[in-house]
């Protein structure tokens, strides 16, 4: 799977493809600090945001604006945290093997369920992921990992 960006600032705009089928896309508005995503599986909406006292926390909201996931980090400085969508628990990582990349677990980081990763050419985002049925969420976990991952990739790209 693959990362495509479709449009700039203001309106951030990106789609995730598997092969050659859209199944995701995401926009960041910068002016309101709304970060949308679209699963084209059944055209669900959700709303990434930041919450809490000193915005460490990340919450998930579906379409009606009810929270149903949230992540947070272990430490505020961390690389390590904890995601959790309709009470299934993940963890996730931050590391560099040998280049940037993003780990979505549930019991072992060496076994991981997505990896979403810098590639050498271009700064080219590229997201693996293990086998995952619609009831592990996936779509929601894609969407998450690109708003943690996002300001890697774009340290880390060349305009």
């Amino acid at each position: 799977m693959h990362w495509k960006q479709i449009s700039e600032k203001p309106l951030l705009a990106y789609e995730l493809y598997d092969d050659e089928k859209l199944v995701l896309t995401l926009s960041i508005n910068y002016k309101t600090s709304i970060f949308r995503a679209e699963c084209k599986w059944g055209k669900r909406v959700f709303f990434i945001n930041k919450a809490g006292l000193w915005k460490d926390k990340t919450v998930l909201k579906n379409e009606y604006g009810v929270i149903f996931g949230k992540a947070s980090y272990e430490k505020w400085h961390s690389d390590k945290g904890v995601i959790e969508i309709d009470d299934k628990k993940f963890n996730y990582l931050f590391r560099n093997n040998p280049n940037a990349e993003l780990v979505f677990y549930k019991n072992n980081p060496d076994k991981p369920v997505i990896t979403c990763k810098l590639k050498p050419e271009k700064g080219i985002v590229k997201i693996k992921s293990e086998k995952l049925d619609e009831g592990d969420n996936k779509y929601f976990l894609f969407a998450l990992s690109w708003y943690l991952f996002l300001p890697i990739a774009m340290e880390n790209t060349i305009p």
